[in-house]
This record gives C-alpha cells, structure tokens and sequence, in this order.
C-alpha cells in the first residue's frame, strides 16, 4: 500500500481528481452528461493516435513518427476522395485514411523486423521522408 501512494501516477490520478471536484463546485455543469461527452469527443483523435503508438510502446520501442503518419494519411485520403470527386460520409475518408496509415506504420515495421533497426533511427527516418 505504501508503494501504490509513493507512486508518481498515484500522485497524479489525486492532483486531476482534486482539480475535477475544485472545477465542479467552481461550476456545476462541469459534471453533466452534455460537458463529459463533450470531453470525450474531443479526446478521440488523441485517443485513436494513442491507441496506434501503444503497439510500439508496449513492445518497447519509441514511435516518433505517428503524428507525421496520420497527417500524411488524411492528406493523402482527402487528396484522393478530391481527385475521384467523391460526395459520400465521412466515414469513407476516415476508413481509407486510417487504411492509408495502417500500410505506412507497417512499412515501418518491416524496416524495424527486416533490417534489425532501432525504432527511434526508423521512425525518424520515415517521420522526415512522410513530411
């Protein structure tokens, strides 16, 4: 137990509580339904990038290049829907951006898995080449 409140998350978690219930009684639409799905909205992209780079982290690299990626993919999305004319949902855009992605975080992959590379000196690499 002693090891659990001498934590730094511990100490964290406690900090953003306390300014949540400070917040809240500062202002008491803090804790409607209408502000946390506004906050969840607002956090999906962030969620969605955070969820690509946990693969990397968790096998213990580092992924320099994910915010590069995803810009370089829904540019590359937006200039081929513009391209076909395409007047469809934005789910289409958003399937063949995250597509898009998917094809170049493997390509990083490859690089890593075929040449034995260090992540970071690969996805430097691929972060200014995607630029």
């Amino acid at each position: 137990m002693k090891k659990i409140l001498r934590s730094s998350e511990f100490f964290v978690a406690l900090v953003v509580m306390v300014l949540c219930i400070i917040i809240g009684l500062i202002n008491p639409v803090f804790f409607s339904w209408e502000n946390l799905f506004d906050l969840l909205r607002s956090g999906v992209v962030t969620g969605i990038l955070a969820l690509g780079c946990l693969i990397v982290i968790v096998s213990g690299g580092t992924d320099v290049s994910f915010a590069t990626i995803a810009i370089f993919a829904a540019y590359l999305a937006s200039k081929i829907l513009i391209a076909w004319q395409f007047d469809g949902t934005v789910l289409v855009a958003f399937l063949l951006s995250a597509a898009i992605g998917t094809v170049l975080g493997l390509f990083n992959g490859a690089l890593i898995a075929w040449f034995r590379l260090p992540t970071m000196i690969v996805t430097l690499g691929t972060s200014s080449i995607f630029r």
